[in-house]
């Protein structure tokens, strides 16, 4: 049952981090990832590579970025966590009221 827990926690916060990728690459330029221009009709998904950046997160819930790469995430229970541009993570906060 963990086990199962953790791959869908990975497959959130890779599919995030997609999604965060596909929308800042639409709104530079007009153009998506691909290159191809803001409306064009496109054959093949623009990302098909899976990243985990992440891993051992209890329920994902919402993740924030900065310019230079760092990654704020929260989890359900209300930890909210940083990952560094260089992939050490940090816990920020963990209120017990939540």
């Amino acid at each position: 049952m963990l086990e199962g827990s953790k791959q869908r926690s990975r497959a959130l916060v890779a599919a995030l981090v997609a999604a965060a990728l596909a929308v800042t690459g639409s709104l530079v330029g007009g153009a998506g990832l691909g290159g191809e221009a803001a409306g064009a009709a496109v054959d093949s998904p623009l990302l098909a590579v899976q990243t985990t950046y992440l891993t051992g997160l209890d329920h994902p819930w919402d993740v924030g970025f900065l310019a230079d790469g760092t990654m704020f995430l929260t989890e359900r229970a209300g930890r909210l966590k940083v990952r560094m541009p260089n992939g050490t993570v940090n816990l920020v906060a963990a209120p017990s009221d939540v």
